[in-house]
């Protein structure tokens, strides 16, 4: 902490004003979504556009900007499930398998598909680590659910029926 270099990370939607804390903040070019999470200490955000006001965040809250909203929502939150990457880990607590495939298709930059769309609301509850390989996290949804999967190219395809080559 550092009154006269404070220290601000900047990003294209808001900038967080850090102030000796932990945090995590995911703001992807281009996605008009913007989240930050405070595990500890405390942060205050503002928005990139005129006039905003600072929002401050106490331990254990989520900041949300949708562009679309152009609102700030700010809930209580797990903040282990968001900051467990530090140590090479995706925490999962009542996810769907569309927010898993989400986090796989960027961590292991390849596309996903389903063969039947309703098994995107299937739910999980675990944990994967980025040490691994994308293989070791497919078997892990296979034991848990059930749904088998298929890789083409760069392309993944989940689905409920096993078929004679795939997996």
């Amino acid at each position: 902490k550092n009154q006269g270099k404070p220290f601000v990370v900047k990003t294209q939607t808001a900038n967080i004003h850090v102030t000796g804390t932990s945090f995590n903040i995911k703001a992807y070019s281009g996605g008009g979504f913007f989240e930050t999470v405070l595990a500890e200490g405390s942060i205050e955000m503002e928005l990139n556009v005129p006039n905003s006001q600072k929002v401050k965040l106490s331990p254990g809250e989520r900041a949300v900007f949708h562009s679309g909203r152009k609102e700030i929502v700010i809930d209580k939150v797990e903040y282990e499930i968001y900051t467990a990457w530090r140590n090479g880990e995706i925490l999962f607590r009542d996810a769907t398998l569309n927010d898993l495939i989400k986090e796989l298709e960027r961590i292991y930059d390849i596309k996903f598909y389903l063969e039947d769309e309703t098994l995107g609301n299937f739910r999980f509850r675990g944990m994967f680590s980025y040490n691994n390989n994308l293989i070791d996290a497919l078997e892990k949804v296979k034991r848990t659910s059930g749904i088998g999967y298929y890789i083409e190219n760069k392309e993944v395809w989940l689905g409920k029926k096993e078929k004679k080559n795939k997996n």
